[in-house]
């Protein structure tokens, strides 16, 4: 049988396809070899196209929720935490720009429309405020971070400065319970600005050995990314602020605040530390990020969250620690705040995904019953 030309142009596209996908084969086998970088970009890709990823929503017992509140842009309480802002909004391009303002209040199931309030900023968020003073953020025209420190009595900036790295905002940042100080920080140091002279003091976090971290990830013990410094991703205070409480990278530090304020240039020891449970992301990414801290002044009592999904607690009295809550995979808190006299948690949850890691919205959370059902871990 013979065929004509026609059929044989009709077969070219065919062959020339295959040569082009063993051309892009051989490629990208060249680049697993030779690419430093190259196998875990490979993995990354074939991940991404070959695991769709989980949207099975996150169901919590019935009797521990509260509320549930979709998506806000921004949330924070007002002042005495009887209540609950809520941010919305997007600019052109779908990116979070807040245009509207709701109030929820308990039992929180009507939120409503207010205003925006006075102390808010729109780039920065919630206010990071104390009784006499607030803390704003800001760039010059030549992109450096500025903080103002303002009189809430007065509305006069009473200190401008330049910091070191990042502003100040309602995560990354905490007002000593006692003193007009000032403490936030980020990856590698943190900073503290205070009366009288409103002078910036940086810190920088306990640093961190390459070879042993090196030793330890190739034994699979250690996370696959290496930062030379711990970095500081929430500070609280103590009821009577005599403790540093802050959530780090990789776990939880508690600090003398005496010894944190007579330091000169480096963080001093911590009093306590946990590390984080090791999380695989990725098949070749693992981590133990820490994102959440909270303080319980009747219980003496910490609680930080992390990408373990657990809420984890540590008794200061006691010195034991232990669990208030563990999500399911892939699930983790990144933001809790105590509401209503802390009857209720509001808690963050996001999911953790191979190229976006989504918000599930807020979860208010008895916090009653919660410590009703926590579990001890064996001292540490």
């Amino acid at each position: 049988m013979s065929y004509s030309d026609t059929d044989e142009e009709s077969r070219l596209p065919g062959r020339l396809r295959g040569r082009l996908w063993f051309r892009i084969v051989v490629v990208l086998g060249l680049i697993a070899i030779f690419w430093p970088a190259g196998r875990s970009s490979l993995a990354f890709l074939l991940w991404d196209m070959w695991c769709p990823e989980d949207r099975t929503p996150l169901e919590l017992p019935a009797e521990l929720v509260v509320a549930r509140i979709p998506l806000a842009v921004d949330w924070f309480p007002d002042e005495d935490r009887r209540g609950l802002h809520l941010a919305s909004g997007a600019d052109a391009m779908g990116y979070p720009d807040p245009r509207a303002m709701q109030r929820l209040d308990p039992p929180w199931k009507n939120p409503r429309p207010v205003p925006f309030p006075a102390d808010y900023d729109r780039m920065g968020g919630g206010p990071v405020w104390n009784a006499q003073f607030l803390a704003r953020g800001g760039r010059t025209g030549d992109h450096k971070t500025t903080v103002d420190i303002i009189s809430r009595k007065t509305g006069k900036i009473v200190a401008h400065v330049e910091p070191y790295a990042t502003a100040p905002n309602r995560q990354n940042a905490a007002w000593h319970p006692a003193m007009n100080v000032l403490i936030w920080g980020g990856q590698g140091y943190v900073m503290l600005l205070g009366e009288p002279d409103w002078q910036p003091k940086t810190l920088m976090t306990a640093e961190r050995n390459f070879a042993e971290w090196s030793r330890l990830a190739q034994e699979g013990k250690e996370e696959s990314g290496y930062h030379p410094t711990e970095g500081l991703t929430q500070p609280r205070f103590n009821h009577d602020g005599s403790l540093l409480l802050c959530a780090m990278d990789r776990g939880l530090r508690v600090y003398s605040w005496q010894e944190v304020l007579t330091a000169r240039s480096q963080l001093p020891a911590p009093k306590f530390a946990f590390d984080g449970e090791m999380v695989a992301v990725l098949p070749f990414a693992t981590f133990k990020n820490t994102y959440a801290i909270e303080y319980d002044p009747v219980r003496a009592r910490i609680l930080w969250a992390g990408i373990d999904g657990k809420i984890l607690t540590f008794d200061l009295n006691t010195k034991t620690r232990g669990m208030l809550l563990d999500l399911p995979r892939p699930f983790l808190v990144r933001r809790m705040e105590f509401l209503d006299d802390r009857k209720v948690l509001c808690c963050e949850i996001s999911r953790i995904g191979s190229t976006t890691w989504t918000n599930e919205g807020l979860f208010l959370l008895d916090y009653g019953k919660l410590s009703e059902q926590a579990k001890a871990i064996p001292k540490y």
